[in-house]
């Protein structure tokens, strides 16, 4: 194994985000297939090191950007996507395993995100990088601090995790800068 990288197990760590990822691969269809944007998942190549009685272990052949990226309303747009069970934060990784995510979201010229699902609670939150940023140090995102600042992720207009009416009212809200960056912002749901 290599120093720093953690394996996955193909049958725990994986599964995870599978559902997550594959509302949002969901979404980006139907944001495709009605001409709304065209963001795509972009995969990351796993190399198998072994077996367990629970599955294979892979690790990352490479270091990959981020999950999905893609053009909306003309700009570049980039999206990490998360997922937590826990009820009251999101940890940010605690190996800095995703250091060349944040590095690549700190250089994407365009809108930038992070989507965080609190999967247990059904609640997620479309979270500009700039704000995201300011929790790294800490290395977790509370929940409460989302509800007060963010409108959550809705299914609408026949969209599952409709994230780009929520990224639409920031940018029609002015609340992303002209650098795409998010200022304050009070709670609010997209229309």
């Amino acid at each position: 194994i290599r120093k720093g990288v953690r394996p996955i197990r193909s049958g725990a760590k994986s599964k995870l985000g599978q559902e997550l990822e594959t509302l949002l691969e969901t979404a980006c269809e139907q944001y495709y297939n009605r001409g709304i944007a065209c963001i795509q998942k972009i995969p990351t190549p796993l190399q198998i090191i072994g077996t367990t009685e629970r599955g294979l272990l892979t690790v990352p052949k490479k270091k990959s950007t981020v999950d999905y990226l893609g053009e909306f309303r003309g700009i570049p747009f980039a999206m990490e996507a998360k997922k937590t069970n826990n009820k009251t934060f999101y940890r940010i990784d605690p190996w800095e395993r995703e250091d060349h995510q944040k590095e690549f979201l700190e250089k994407w010229n365009g809108l930038k995100f992070y989507f965080i699902s609190f999967w247990s609670i059904q609640e997620h939150y479309l979270v500009p990088y700039q704000a995201a940023k300011e929790f790294f140090q800490d290395k977790k995102i509370p929940i409460s601090w989302l509800r007060e600042n963010y409108p959550q992720v809705p299914s609408y207009q026949g969209i599952i995790l409709n994230y780009l009416a929520v990224a639409d009212y920031y940018i029609k809200g002015g609340l992303l800068d002209g650098n795409y960056h998010y200022p304050a912002c009070n709670r609010a749901a997209p229309p």
